[in-house]
């Protein structure tokens, strides 16, 4: 990687935020090629741990201290580190090169001869995991940039050679369109992030030109639609009706798991029953299929790799409990995934306690009526504050007021702190209930309250 012309001068890379679950993975892949990596966070936590015994040193202050010490000549930042970060406004005082994250990894990406980057509202974490795991096991060392923990790696991050680079492609801020890439996939594009889209028109058009920049692209059929000046030949569809990978005959077993059929091209291709919950994962199996199948994977290792992934953290993960409930954790955070969640989790016919925490208030006020609507087929919703990320509080975008326009309607509930949701669920959660965690920020944190070896 050093032989990139950016590269050539820069030896030592400075993250800040590095405890952040894109930014310790990219901290890793920068090491294990050669470059001194240090990082900032202002919490410790079990990535800063990892980052660690990796031999990453991490400060737990954002202190300009820590950048004259360090000396870096490259700075790397998240979108969520604001302008008046003291390392920041250092680094930027010293004349040192700063990136944020996405324009970071477009600099590298040269030194791969593949590039596949997933997009998509929903599911990108999933099928990168599935696509890289597959790869994995074909042989084909890749290198691996995921928002997620992957469960059977225990890990976010993959490190290969140069010839394939898979990455998981956010739409927030148009960060995607720094990824040109030799393969794209576009799993879904629903209307999300309002604090940097006006509405659904914006980022279609986002989409389009993330479909643009990539020499060829997997689509989900039914998204064709929103996507204009499709080119057939670079084209590669898929869906539950038609495309060139159709899944049929779709059964969904006991467990919440699903037995499907794969056409490619409406020739029979493989039958696959995957591991992990939920119908919806049928899509990104598909997406996965289609993405290893270009590069002309093995079908029996396709079929191998699906049924061994055991999916990866936050995404319904099962965890022990003080409770005589069965508990789950998800990271839905949009209605329409948590609505869709909870439909699919009436195959076990239990009553479901939800408790859910938004994500960002201007998510929560644009999409309140959505919100109100999800939760349908809950017999108890417990909600727990706003997880704000990097937004000022916003009246009609609070979790309470949620609950009070659902309260004279349903069963529901509002706390603000761990110990408060703890009891409650311990007089309300009986043997025949399931717990459901829901929301993409801090309230994956209680998991060490309510686990059994903390009884």
């Amino acid at each position: 990687m050093k032989n990139l012309s950016y590269f050539e001068n820069i030896n030592k890379i400075y993250f800040i935020g590095i405890g952040g679950i894109s930014q310790s993975a990219l901290a890793c892949i920068m090491k294990a090629n050669g470059f001194e990596v240090c990082g900032s966070d202002i919490v410790k936590s079990e990535t800063t741990k990892k980052l660690e015994s990796c031999c990453i040193k991490v400060n737990l202050k954002q202190k300009a201290t820590n950048i004259n010490q360090f000396k870096p000549d490259l700075v790397v930042y998240s979108g969520a580190i604001k302008k008046n970060n003291e390392e920041l406004k250092q680094a930027k005082n010293l004349n040192i090169a700063c990136l944020e994250r996405s324009k970071f990894i477009s600099k590298f990406l040269p030194f791969y001869k593949n590039v596949i980057s997933i997009s998509g509202t929903h599911g990108k974490s999933t099928t990168t995991c599935m696509i890289s795991e597959t790869f994995s096991l074909a042989g084909l060392n890749p290198t691996m940039h995921l928002g997620a923990e992957s469960v059977n790696l225990n890990s976010n991050f993959l490190i290969g050679d140069n010839k394939f680079f898979i990455n998981e492609a956010c739409e927030y801020r148009k960060s995607f369109l720094d990824f040109k890439s030799t393969l794209g996939v576009i799993l879904n594009i629903e209307e999300d992030h309002p604090d940097c889209y006006k509405d659904i028109n914006e980022v279609n058009n986002a989409f389009g030109e993330f479909y643009n920049i990539c020499e060829k692209v997997i689509i989900n059929e039914g998204y064709v639609k929103n996507i204009e000046n499709l080119i057939d030949n670079k084209t590669i569809t898929f869906s539950l009706d038609k495309g060139n990978f159709v899944a049929k005959d779709i059964i969904i077993n006991e467990n919440g798991t699903a037995t499907f059929k794969v056409y490619k091209n409406k020739e029979f291709y493989s039958q696959i029953t995957l591991n992990i919950f939920a119908k919806h994962n049928v899509y990104n199996a598909l997406a996965s299929i289609a993405v290893c199948d270009y590069f002309n994977i093995d079908k029996q290792i396709i079929k191998q790799a699906l049924e061994n992934f055991k999916g990866i953290k936050r995404r319904f993960e099962k965890v022990d409990s003080i409770f005589d409930s069965t508990v789950y954790f998800d990271y839905a955070h949009h209605p329409t995934e948590i609505k869709k969640l909870l439909e699919e989790v009436q195959v076990f016919n239990k009553p479901i306690i939800c408790v859910f925490q938004p994500h960002t208030y201007s998510r929560t006020k644009k999409f309140f009526d959505e919100f109100l609507s999800s939760f349908d087929n809950c017999y108890q919703v417990v909600f727990y504050k706003t997880y704000s990320a990097r937004e000022k509080e916003l009246k009609g975008g609070r979790s309470k007021d949620l609950y009070f326009a659902l309260k004279e309607q349903k069963n529901v509930y509002y706390y603000n702190s761990f110990n408060k949701i703890v009891r409650h669920l311990k007089r309300y959660a009986k043997v025949n209930n399931i717990v459901l965690f829901v929301g993409a920020g801090d309230i994956y944190n209680i998991k060490s309250l309510i686990e059994k070896k903390n009884k």
